[in-house]
């Protein structure tokens, strides 16, 4: 099994936080704070392809987002936490970390005018960082390597 660098650790860890902090700025601001500009074009395409795909909804942007912002968060989690435990664990725990802070950010929420705690937008979190970490194992189950340990000594520089 493969080592992994000391580097690759830092930068796995890095991009989790970067996640971390780019979900922490998504729910500081509010829709009409993020209307202008880049955001809004953005929105307005998303909302558009998610109407005729689903039929109308008033928001179809935020569940869509969150769950995508939340499959990403996974995905880097897991792949981070690899640097310390086998697969298995990693995916767990990177399944009860990114659900955990997707509470954390709904308490973070109700402290931003014109924002709230909702708890479906937490089990949307939490169901999208479930895929991605069910992406991750998948693709460790397909190249035989899930039931592996942590890579073998641990991290190296």
């Amino acid at each position: 099994m493969p080592t992994r660098s000391k580097t690759y650790t830092a930068v796995s860890w890095v991009l989790v936080a970067c996640m971390a902090g780019f979900i922490f700025f998504m729910s500081a601001h509010t829709s009409n704070e993020l209307g202008e500009g880049f955001f809004e074009e953005v929105r307005e395409a998303l909302a558009g392809v998610l109407n005729a795909l689903f039929g109308y909804h008033e928001d179809p942007v935020s569940p869509f987002c969150h769950f995508n912002e939340y499959l990403l968060f996974g995905v880097l989690l897991a792949n981070a936490l690899h640097s310390h435990m086998g697969w298995p664990a990693a995916c767990l725990l990177a399944l009860a970390i990114a659900s955990g802070y997707g509470v954390t950010d709904e308490f973070h929420q109700s402290f931003v005018p014109g924002r709230t705690v909702d708890v479906l937008d937490w089990a949307t979190d939490t169901c999208g960082a479930a895929l991605g970490v069910a992406i991750v194992a998948a693709v460790q189950a397909a190249r035989g390597t899930l039931s592996a340990g942590k890579p073998k000594g641990g991290v190296r520089a």
